[in-house]
């Protein structure tokens, strides 16, 4: 009797630990977005739940890498020389954020902000609710692989920069410019080429035919490495640029700002669902 009721007790603390495992952890999620003649309003509220739940994804489980961890590496692997190391930090810290599911949600709230830059404003959508959040590992798709072609990696300041890109699996390709200016630009897709679905096996050469992209520097240096980093989704995943422009900006200020912007819309995404390359190269005087 003894036996059978300890047996009992195993199974019932086990059967408890599991149950507890699977019920996650109650936290609140906010996301704001910025709305702008780039988003409707309903497009808006859309983005910024989007965030919510990420950020309570964020909040439940965490990162193992702070993004102030990662700009400090970064930026001294960059300082160093060392362009490798500092790209494959970026990508190594992308690959470090924990993907999570929301099983349950509460009530939505919202509210409206006015933000003023100067003699503009705009208005800022915030929202939040309780979500009801559980661990959600995912690994990269082995199958799904970017190839991101330059034909050299040392550009003169004024020469105009091609390269090419090609993946395994019909995908959608979005690439951004770490610049010497501090700044993170979206250079693809954009208003000349806005259509950026790559077909597996498909080599296509970026800028097109009908623009050029220009090596350049800032006033005061006489050399830089910039980076590209290049994200391809199996799914249509875009990356919106107008909430975070402030007015008569560039798509983001500060480096910091930027990368923190891009590696968020990156970990939003499942790692099966996407892969990234990153590419560094040299301008001179």
């Amino acid at each position: 009797m003894n036996l059978n009721r300890t047996i009992l007790l195993l199974v019932i603390l086990f059967t408890s630990n599991l149950l507890s495992q699977n019920h996650g952890k109650w936290v609140i999620g906010v996301g704001k977005v910025l709305i702008s003649e780039n988003l409707t309003i309903a497009e808006a509220r859309h983005l910024a739940r989007t965030r919510a739940r990420n950020n309570a994804i964020e909040k439940a489980l965490g990162v193992t890498v702070t993004a102030e961890q990662f700009l400090q590496k970064f930026e001294l692997s960059r300082q160093s020389g060392d362009i490798l190391e500092a790209g494959d930090s970026f990508i190594n810290f992308i690959r470090e954020s924990r993907r999570g599911k929301i099983l349950e949600q509460g009530t939505w709230q919202e509210k409206d902000t006015v933000l003023v830059y100067g003699e503009s404003s705009l208005i800022q959508k915030i929202v939040r609710n309780r979500f009801l959040v559980v661990p959600e590992e995912k690994q990269a798709d082995p199958s799904f692989q970017l190839k991101f072609i330059m034909g050299k990696d040392k550009y003169k300041a004024g020469e105009p920069i091609q390269f090419e890109i090609e993946a395994t699996l019909d995908c959608y390709v979005t690439i951004f410019n770490l610049a010497s200016n501090d700044s993170v630009y979206l250079i693809f897709p954009n208003v000349i080429e806005p259509t950026h679905k790559l077909m597996a096996h498909q080599r296509r050469r970026i800028p097109g035919s009908n623009y050029t992209l220009v090596a350049s520097l800032p006033e005061g240096k006489d050399a830089a490495v910039e980076y590209f980093i290049a994200v391809a989704t199996k799914d249509p995943v875009t990356f919106r640029v107008g909430d975070i422009i402030k007015p008569g900006g560039s798509y983001t200020e500060t480096l910091k700002t930027g990368l923190n912007e891009v590696w968020r819309w990156i970990a939003e995404i499942d790692a099966d669902r996407r892969v990234e390359s990153i590419k560094a190269f040299k301008i001179f005087r």
